[in-house]
């Protein structure tokens, strides 16, 4: 993700560990000890979030005015772990989660193996959108006035028309 700084922030998984990229600067590490993937940014970019690949888990961290990170413990619910759509249901392994996507009220969209979870703006699961057939891995806003949001999955690409808009120009995982 990249702020209205410059600053690019970025999730290193094989070495588990998320970089940040000041303009003019080497990269530097801002958090590791886990496996993140996804990355998205809070509205008013005090916030950074990231995906675990392998705990059930989503990362919050408070964006200090240096660019380095302080965790918020706890502040998102875990990711759900088991759940049935119809035939689709799933129980073991990690949690899939992968891409992240942020609207303009600030709610949290991630795709997981049970669907894309939504999280409102404090962290609290809102709701789960079941996912279209097979997996699906990142996800982004976009359309005209930036109200779709995109998925892609295996060989292929879907779209949703939202109720919600998205900012243009904010960056987010899966652009």
């Amino acid at each position: 993700v990249v702020t209205s700084r410059g600053d690019i922030y970025y999730t290193d998984r094989a070495n588990r560990q998320v970089l940040i990229l000041r303009p003019g600067q080497e990269p530097a590490v801002v958090a590791s000890g886990y496996r993140p993937n996804g990355i998205a940014l809070s509205t008013d970019e005090t916030r950074l979030y990231t995906t675990d690949s392998i705990d059930h888990r989503l990362w919050a961290f408070a964006i200090k005015p240096d660019g380095s990170l302080n965790e918020i413990e706890d502040f998102f619910e875990p990711v759900y772990r088991t759940t049935s759509f119809g035939a689709n249901f799933r129980t073991k392994g990690g949690p899939g989660t992968n891409g992240m996507a942020v609207d303009d009220d600030d709610r949290v969209y991630v795709t997981s193996f049970v669907g894309i979870i939504v999280y409102g703006s404090s962290g609290k699961i809102e709701g789960v959108i079941p996912w279209p057939e097979g997996f699906v891995s990142n996800l982004t806003f976009g359309g005209p006035d930036f109200d779709t949001l995109y998925l892609t999955g295996v060989n292929k690409v879907y779209k949703r028309k939202m109720n919600v808009t998205s900012t243009p120009g904010r960056f987010q995982s899966g652009q």
